[in-house]
C-alpha cells in the first residue's frame, strides 16, 4: 500500500496542511485517517503507479473507509 497526501489546494482562506495519514486494513476494507487540511476532503485511488487517479469518496470527516479492490492500490487525500 502507498499513500500520497502531498497535494494541498491553497485558496484565499487559511489552509492547514494535511499530515499524519495512517492506514489500517480491516476485513471490510482499508481505513484511512489523517490530520489537518480543510474539508471537504477527496479520497482518490489508483491501481498502478502510472494509472490516472480515480475519485473514491468525498467526506467532511478526517477518515474514510474504502472497500478493497485488487491487490495493489495507491491512495491520496486532497483537501478542498
Amino acid at each position: 500500500w502507498a499513500i500520497d497526501n502531498i497535494e494541498v489546494n491553497v485558496g484565499p482562506a487559511a489552509v492547514s496542511p494535511l499530515g499524519g495519514t495512517t492506514a489500517s486494513v480491516t476485513p471490510a476494507g482499508i481505513v484511512l485517517n489523517w490530520t489537518g487540511g480543510n474539508g471537504p476532503f477527496l479520497v482518490q485511488g489508483k491501481l498502478g503507479v502510472t494509472d490516472a487517479w480515480i475519485d473514491l469518496k468525498t467526506t467532511a470527516e478526517r477518515s474514510a473507509k474504502i472497500p478493497l479492490a485488487g491487490f495493489n492500490r495507491f491512495f491520496r487525500v486532497k483537501s478542498e
